[in-house]
């Protein structure tokens, strides 16, 4: 036959190639679509974004943010990690969702991939107080996640807003009310013994609205020796000082006495028993345990000629007891207090068509770390080490700004950020300063059609655990690492339809002093820290939301190539090696259905493969995971019961929970859990 000249070899098409085959393909099902739901009653209300510290209607936005409610989905919810809350965001790649010892770690378009444990790189902001620290650092352990409203992702850099670490940013808002009864209870129970218990309980006067939240976690864990528990306070209150003046207050304590750390194991471990621990995380005990306090303040003025004063500080201070498995610094004794205020003023105007919105504001953050190590005597402390008193000041100022003409809106930006690094050791103090400018356009083309384009940057700097990781074992900081900066080019184009919402992105991401983490034989388990030359990124995200009757549907896809174009390691040259730790693709699916008090999800996630070092050596296979849950609200005279239930990992597939990045003796992997359940049962009066 003459058409089989022509055979289709999908492996053989260049990287554009893949992009461009993508995007038909997702704008042929968006049409298609769109004309069967035609007949729908349904009515997309307008979304307006937060993030950008100048509010905008999603519509008009130039940057890629996406935006998702979960008031109608946290009742299916197991709520046992943050990573439930992650799974549709095209270019969020989340690991470690099950080692509680080590937290869940996140990259947005590779920016938070290198961490070791936590949140690095990517600003999160808790209804409107930074939860990440002044040097960059960010853990969420201390997050209610049965109270999250809704979160919005921007997904690139974003320093002109947000100063320091901010490659991406995850802004998360708390319910300010809830519908239905109050108190409710809550308990729930899953596979490994996972248990939780929670209550909540609402006080609404005339003026002032308090929520209280109060939760026990309890589990085993998956593998061995990964047991963790923790208690949950939190306290939310909005009061109405007069009738232009708004105070809201948050108050959170967090108490995780046990954390269980399995350790990463080899691949001839690993197929013996996924279970198992590293022997010598159970030889030294290794895990963690936390108290974490935060208390912050929000004041908003209305004031006269278009004028909004907004007013913050906040306090927070985290005790961390930690167990690593070796000797010598094997326990970490810290003490962290940081604070910091801030003030801007929102001036808008509006004539004819004409509409200008203008931000400014100053920013001070400071962070104190009082780190001491000791011996590590299997499991019990030994002798002192090393101490070190490490601060981190930041001061910021900043100028955004909206301007929209008829069918053309601007989003403007500019920061300003200066750094003080230091110890207490004197003539020791790193002084960082950076200039960040965004800009970003957006057009409407008829009805229903927006194109956009960007350009931002952002800057990070070495963290204080970073610095003082020094591979020459004196006290002091590393002053060889260096500040890494990333500019961020995007063109997009968004789809409004009856009940459709389709974003596509194109983005190319250059950066510089990619730091990187690495492991040494001396310190099993602890990282250390170098610089790259420089990276390139370059990926296409898209995103496409639908609803019909009772269903709506959540489709996202990113594909991306992360690679480093200038990085010599020991003498070799490993530009056009792929970063470690990012999947060159992702794809999710999410459909829920309701109707008369049941609620049902089935959810697809596929991650690709990736690379768990440097050198690429080391391939991460790609894998599919599918997941069901559901509710049913019974309703009656004095309240509603709620019961729950879900399947996680329908199909037992084995694979990675995380992938420790260039971890010395092969020790890259961390098992997922199997097949697992969970249950629920919740009472509202």
């Amino acid at each position: 036959m003459i058409l089989s000249r022509y055979r289709f070899n999908f492996n053989k098409l260049g990287f554009f190639d893949h992009i461009l085959l993508i995007s038909i393909i997702f704008c042929f099902n968006i049409f298609n679509g769109q004309q069967k739901s035609i007949t729908s009653t349904i009515t997309l209300s307008e979304v307006v974004i937060n993030s950008l510290n100048n509010p905008s209607n999603y519509s008009l936005t130039p940057f890629s943010v996406t935006k998702i409610d979960f008031q109608n989905q946290q009742s299916i919810k197991q709520q046992n990690s943050f990573n439930e809350y992650l799974t549709n965001i095209p270019g969020l790649f989340a690991l470690n969702a099950n080692n509680f010892a080590q937290d869940l770690r996140v990259s947005i378009r590779g920016f938070g991939s290198r961490a070791a444990f936590g949140i690095r790189g990517i600003k999160i902001i808790v209804d409107g107080i930074p939860e990440t620290t002044p040097d960059g650092q960010g853990q969420i352990d201390n997050l209610p996640l049965s109270l999250i409203d809704n979160i919005e992702v921007i997904r690139g850099p974003s320093s002109s807003i947000y100063g320091n670490a901010s490659g991406g940013v995850i802004f998360i808002s708390t319910f300010d009310s809830i519908k239905g009864g109050f108190p409710q209870f809550r308990s729930t129970f899953g596979s490994y013994g996972m248990k939780r218990l929670s209550f909540d309980a609402r006080i609404h006067g005339k003026k002032t609205l308090a929520i209280f939240h109060q939760n026990f976690i309890k589990q085993n864990g998956f593998r061995d020796h990964s047991k963790y528990s923790q208690r949950i306070f939190n306290l939310k209150v909005k009061h109405k000082l007069s009738q232009n003046t708004k105070l809201d207050w948050q108050l959170n304590y967090t108490n995780s006495p046990l954390a269980q750390d399995p350790g990463s194991l080899d691949f001839e471990s690993l197929k013996n028993n996924r279970k198992s621990y590293r022997q010598r995380n159970k030889d030294y005990d290794a895990g963690e345990k936390i108290k974490h306090f935060k208390t912050g303040l929000n004041l908003k003025t209305s004031l006269r000629n278009n004028l909004l004063l907004n007013n913050y500080i906040f306090y927070s201070k985290r005790d961390f007891d930690g167990k690593l498995p070796f000797k010598n610094g094997g326990i970490i004794d810290l003490e962290r207090n940081y604070y910091g205020f801030g003030s801007s003023l929102d001036f808008s105007k509006e004539k004819n068509q004409f509409k200008h919105k203008t931000k400014f504001g100053i920013e001070y953050l400071s962070q104190e770390d009082q780190r001491d190590r000791y011996e590590n005597n299997f499991g019990e402390k030994g002798l002192i080490t090393f101490s070190q008193l490490e601060f981190f000041k930041n001061f910021g100022i900043y100028l955004l700004s909206n301007l929209n003409f008829k069918k053309l809106f601007f989003q403007l930006g500019l920061r300003y950020d200066n750094q003080n690094i230091g110890t207490n050791e004197i003539g020791n103090d790193i002084y960082y300063s950076s200039i960040n400018p965004s800009i970003g356009v957006s057009y409407l083309a008829g009805q229903k059609n927006r194109i956009f384009a960007n350009f931002s940057t952002s800057f990070e700097s070495p963290s204080l655990s970073e610095l003082s990781s020094n591979p020459s074992g004196e006290e002091g900081l590393n002053k060889e690492l260096n500040p890494s900066k990333a500019k961020n080019y995007e063109i997009g184009w968004r789809f409004f339809g009856k009940n459709i919402i389709v974003e596509t992105t194109l983005f190319y991401i250059n950066s510089s002093n990619e730091l990187l983490p690495y492991e040494l034989e001396e310190f099993p388990g602890r990282s250390f820290y170098r610089n790259a030359g420089s990276t390139n990124r370059t990926g296409v995200e898209v995103s496409y939301k639908r609803s019909w009757k009772k269903f709506n549907m959540i489709r996202s896809l990113s594909y991306a190539k992360y690679i480093f174009d200038d990085y010599i390691k020991k003498g070799e040259d490993l530009s056009g090696k792929n970063i470690p730790g990012i999947p060159s693709m992702t794809r999710n699916f999410e459909l829920n259905y309701e109707n008369n008090g049941w609620k049902a999800q089935f959810s697809y996630n596929n991650i690709g493969k990736f690379y768990a070092e440097d050198e690429n050596q080391v391939k991460i296979d790609s894998y599919s995971i599918f997941n069901f849950q559901s509710s049913k609200t019974f309703y009656n005279n004095w309240g509603e019961i709620l019961i729950s239930g879900g399947v996680k990992n329908i199909l037992n597939k084995d694979y990675y929970d995380n992938i420790r990045i260039n971890a010395f003796g092969g020790r890259y992997y961390e098992a997922a859990p199997g097949r697992n359940f969970f249950t629920s049962l919740m009472v509202k009066l």
